[in-house]
C-alpha cells in the first residue's frame, strides 16, 4: 500500500466556523460530506486527517462558496497560534529565527510528507514549504493559505507594519496578483518549485512581542502530547480513519477509500494484501470503542449502543459478544467489580495494632 501523508487536523481549525457564517450550516454539511472529514469533531492533539482530505474540504468550501480565490480570503485569517501544543512549542522561542527553526525540526509532529527547510543566502533568507500534495487539484486554494499561516508566525516576533521581501507560490500564474499582493501585503511571484516566504537575515533576530508567560514546551512534551510523529503508515492510517469513524457513528468503506485517495476495490486489494478486511478492523474497533463507553459512567447500554450506530440493542449486544465473549452487561459489571477491587486495594494502609 502506498504512503498516505497525514496532517494535523488543527490545520483547518476556524474555517468551518467561518464557512458557517458565510454560507451556512447547510452548505457546511455539504462540504463535510464531500470531503469525507468533520475538522470541528477531530480537533484533538492526536487528530491526524490525509492531505487529501484537507485538500478536498478546503476545495468544497470554495465550491460552496463559490469563491475562486478562498485560499487568499483566508490567508489573513489563519493563524499558527490555533495549532496547539506544537504552535507553543514553536512560539516559546525567543527570536524569528528560533522559532522557524524549531518549526523545521518540529514539522514531523504536525505532519508527515511535508519538507520545511530554512536557507540563509547573504542577505536574504528563504524560508520554504512543501505540501505532500503541491499541485493537485484544489491545490490552488492551498497554497495561498499555508502562505499565510507561515506568514502569521513571522508576524508575532516582527515590529508593526513590518512585511517581508516578496512571497512566491507553487502554482500557475492567476489573472493578476494585486487579490494576493493586497492579502500579503508584499509582492508575490508564482510558479515556484515551493512556497516561499523571502526575508532579510536580520530579521531573525526579531523578539517575541508578546511573549506566553506559560512555562517552556519543549519538543518532548509535544511528543507526550501527540503520542508519536504524524502516522504514514497506510495500515495506521486507515486504523486513524476507521477509530474516528466509530466515535462518530457511521463507518463506511467508501468514506474510509475517498478519504485516502483510493477506490473501494482497491482499498480492499490492500487490506485483503495486509491480512484483515474492513469488517473485521470496524468491528474490532468498534467493540474497543464499546468497551472505554461501557466503563464510563452515566451512559446506559443502550445509550453506547446508539453511540456507535447499531440500529438496536440487541444488534448490539450480538456485535459486542461476538467479538469480546461477553455481552455489554456483563463487561460492564466486571469492569466496575475490578475498579471496586482496585479501589479497596488503594487504600490507606490500616492502623497498625498496639504491641
Amino acid at each position: 500500500m502506498r504512503p498516505t501523508p497525514m496532517i494535523s487536523s488543527l490545520t483547518l481549525s476556524g474555517i468551518p466556523e467561518l464557512l458557517r457564517r458565510e454560507a451556512g450550516e447547510r452548505a457546511l454539511g455539504r462540504v463535510i460530506s464531500a470531503s469525507g472529514i468533520d475538522p470541528e469533531r477531530a480537533e484533538g492533539e492526536r487528530d491526524f486527517i490525509p492531505h487529501a482530505s484537507a485538500v478536498d474540504f478546503i476545495a468544497a468550501a470554495a465550491r460552496e462558496t463559490g469563491a475562486e480565490r478562498l485560499g487568499v480570503i483566508l490567508a489573513p485569517h489563519l493563524s499558527i497560534l490555533t495549532y496547539g501544543i506544537w504552535a507553543r512549542h514553536v512560539l516559546g522561542a525567543s527570536t524569528l529565527g528560533e522559532a522557524i527553526r524549531r518549526c523545521c525540526d518540529a514539522l514531523p509532529f504536525h505532519s508527515a510528507g511535508d519538507r520545511m527547510p530554512l536557507h540563509v543566502a547573504g542577505e536574504q533568507v528563504f524560508w520554504t514549504y512543501r505540501f505532500a500534495l503541491a499541485g493537485s487539484a484544489g491545490y490552488e486554494h492551498v497554497a495561498p493559505a499555508a502562505a499565510g499561516v507561515l506568514l502569521s508566525l513571522c508576524r508575532l516576533y516582527a515590529p508593526g507594519g513590518w512585511q517581508p521581501r516578496r512571497i512566491a507560490l507553487d502554482m500557475p500564474r492567476q489573472r493578476g496578483a494585486e487579490p494576493y499582493e493586497e492579502a500579503f501585503g508584499c509582492p508575490v511571484a508564482f510558479g515556484a518549485p515551493v512556497i516561499t516566504i523571502i526575508l532579510d537575515a536580520g530579521d531573525l533576530g526579531f523578539g517575541r512581542r508578546r511573549r506566553n508567560q506559560g512555562p517552556q514546551v519543549t519538543l518532548e512534551d509535544v511528543v507526550r502530547a501527540r503520542g508519536r510523529r504524524a502516522p504514514s503508515d497506510p495500515m495506521d492510517v486507515l486504523l486513524e480513519q476507521v477509530r474516528r469513524q466509530v466515535a462518530e457513528g457511521a463507518v463506511s468503506i467508501d468514506r474510509a477509500a475517498r478519504t485516502m485517495g483510493l477506490s473501494v476495490r482497491g482499498l480492499q486489494r490492500e487490506m485483503n494484501a495486509a491480512g484483515t478486511g474492513f469488517r473485521d478492523l470496524s468491528n474490532f474497533l468498534r467493540a474497543s470503542r464499546a468497551k472505554e463507553l461501557l466503563r464510563t459512567d452515566g451512559m446506559s447500554v443502550t445509550s453506547v449502543g446508539m453511540e456507535l450506530g447499531y440500529s438496536s440493542p440487541a444488534n448490539f449486544a450480538r456485535a459486542f459478544r461476538a467479538a469480546t465473549g461477553m455481552t455489554p452487561r456483563d463487561y460492564r459489571a466486571a469492569a466496575q467489580s475490578r475498579r471496586g477491587t482496585t479501589s479497596m486495594t488503594s487504600r490507606a494502609p490500616a492502623r497498625p495494632r498496639p504491641e
